[in-house]
Formats: structure tokens, C-alpha cells, sequence
């Protein structure tokens, strides 16, 4: 099985706030792997972006990453917007935004708008963007960021596929398993006491037929910090995709849309598509109260 060549690029990210400086946070990764590192050193705030596509081991795909790591001495938040990571940022740690192709189709590298910091604080960063992220891109050169930061609570569904014209079947039957990981505060008014850290187990295997998959997530939610609330419930997600978000409904609905997220993995079977292809969907957390906190792209097979 060929093996993708490795492309690499760098870029950089930020958000704000101040948490106590003795309590470390939970978080898997303190630094941001491969890629040429860019520092962001700006309004308060030191953060580093980078890009990397590198191929998955004995699969044959490709994992189009990017990825901020705080070197700050404050937690804040951080939406790159095409690429992600869109979550808060702890500081001491790396948060990573990987998404899985079927195979290497690289376009030119783009400086990507994001915005940092509690106060919403515009940039750039470049990122490898795969062409599934042509369509985005186009979309974005039309606007300055602060227009994409301004018209963010009305951001397209974020639901991206390479268009590749035959996907074989040895590779609809390989499962397809990701873990994603973010941070978000249940009460964006007291975000140190009630920031939780997310881990979302992702898992995608078809059906002997190929006409059917299943897709689970299976989640692992806890504080971030020692001295913040147990975690008790509250988190909702909303995948921002009209058939995937039906097929949540079952779950149990909950203010502004959202889904809440049980202590039981969410499994749902989906048809699959006539002309498959191994895309992301947006799923957005959501406050008790409906507010958008964070967001990570989830792998799952698209198309028409």
C-alpha cells in the first residue's frame, strides 16, 4: 500500500483569560508535533500554530493536522476557522485539529482567518489545506476577518468532502477511529470553575453489505482543573449536518438545538451514501443555556 509523502507548514493561534498559576490543567498533548512552527506574539498573548499532513499507519489515509500550542501564561479562546481547532486553549498545553482523507489531494497553502482572546482579537495563519477545503477558502477571500468573526454565529455547516470519484471498497471496510479532543466552559461566565475537558472517541465501521454504517462517539468529559466542578452533566452538542442531527434527535434535545450528551456512547446507523467519501461534519458544543463553546470536526462517510 503507498504511503502519502509527508507536507508540512507552519502557522500560529490565541484566546485569554487568567487561571490560578500553581494548578495545571488536564490536557494530552504540551506541544504541537511536526510542521514548521509560526509564534503569534500579540495583544497579550504568545501561541504557535503549525500544519502537517502526514499518512496513517497501515491504512493508506492521510490526517491533514493542525494544530495551537499556548505559551502564554493565560487560558483563552481560539477559532481557526476552516481548519479548527475551535475550543479554549489552556495554558501549557497543545490542541490539536486532525481530519482523515481517503487519500492526498493538497492544495495550495492558505492563511486561514482565526480569532483569540476574550475580545475577539483578528489574525491569520497559514495551514495545508486539502481541496476539500477549496469551497471554504473561496468564501473567506471575499471578506476580511473581522467580517468572518462578525458573521461567525452564521457560519456555514461544516461539512467537507475531497469529491474523489471512486472509493473502493477495501476502503469503505477498513473502520475508520479518531479521538478529538477540545476544551469549553459549561458557564462561559465563570469559565475556570466550570471548564470541562472533552475527549470524543470516534468510531465509523460499515456494514458487510456496504450499505450501511455505524457511527459511534463515545465521550469522555471531566474538569479541567483539580479545583474546578465535577462534571455533572450539562454539555449539549449540535452536529451541524441536517441528516446526522436527525439521526441524533433520539438522544434528547435540548435548548438551542442541542443534543445532550449522556454518560452512554451515541451510536446511530446512516445509509450509505451512493458515491462515498470520507468527509468531516462540524459538531458545535453547546452551554446548558444554548451558547456555542466550542467545536471539533468528526469524521464520517458524505456524499450524494
Amino acid at each position: 500500500m503507498r504511503m502519502a509523502a509527508m507536507i508540512a507548514i507552519g502557522l500560529g493561534l490565541f484566546s485569554s483569560g487568567d487561571a490560578p498559576a500553581q494548578i495545571s490543567p488536564a490536557c494530552q498533548f504540551k506541544t504541537c508535533s511536526g510542521g514548521t512552527p509560526v509564534l503569534h506574539d500579540d495583544n497579550g498573548y504568545r501561541f504557535e500554530t503549525s500544519s502537517i499532513v502526514y499518512p496513517m499507519k497501515g491504512t493508506g489515509r492521510v490526517i491533514y493536522q493542525t494544530c495551537v500550542e499556548n505559551k502564554s501564561d493565560r487560558d483563552f479562546e481560539i477559532n481557526w476557522f476552516i481548519p479548527g481547532p475551535d475550543s479554549w486553549l489552556l495554558r501549557g498545553c497543545a490542541l490539536r485539529s486532525p481530519r482523515q482523507k481517503i487519500k492526498q489531494d493538497t492544495i495550495n497553502g492558505y492563511k486561514s482567518c482565526l480569532r483569540y482572546g476574550n475580545e475577539w482579537h483578528p489574525d491569520r495563519a497559514e495551514f495545508v489545506p486539502h481541496a476539500s477545503d477549496a469551497q471554504a477558502i473561496k468564501d473567506e477571500q471575499q471578506k476580511d476577518c473581522k467580517q468572518v468573526i462578525a458573521e461567525e454565529p452564521r457560519q456555514r455547516a461544516g461539512n467537507t468532502t475531497s469529491g474523489n470519484d471512486r472509493i473502493d471498497n477495501a476502503d469503505l471496510r477498513m473502520p475508520v477511529t479518531e479521538d478529538l479532543e477540545a476544551f469549553a466552559p459549561l458557564d462561559p461566565k465563570e469559565p475556570y470553575a466550570t471548564m470541562v475537558h472533552i475527549v470524543a472517541h470516534v468510531s465509523l465501521q460499515t456494514s458487510e453489505n456496504l450499505r450501511t454504517f455505524r457511527h459511534t462517539v463515545r465521550w469522555d468529559i471531566a474538569k479541567a482543573y483539580e479545583t474546578g466542578r465535577t462534571y455533572e452533566g450539562g454539555l449539549l452538542v449540535r452536529p451541524e449536518n441536517a441528516v446526522v442531527f436527525e439521526a441524533y434527535r433520539k438522544f434528547g434535545a435540548g435548548p438551542a438545538g442541542g443534543i445532550r450528551i449522556d454518560r452512554e456512547p451515541m451510536i446511530a446507523e446512516f445509509n450509505m451514501p451512493a458515491r462515498p467519501d470520507l468527509g468531516s461534519v462540524r459538531y458545535r458544543f453547546l452551554s446548558a443555556s444554548g451558547a456555542p463553546i466550542a467545536s471539533i470536526f468528526v469524521p464520517m462517510w458524505l456524499g450524494q
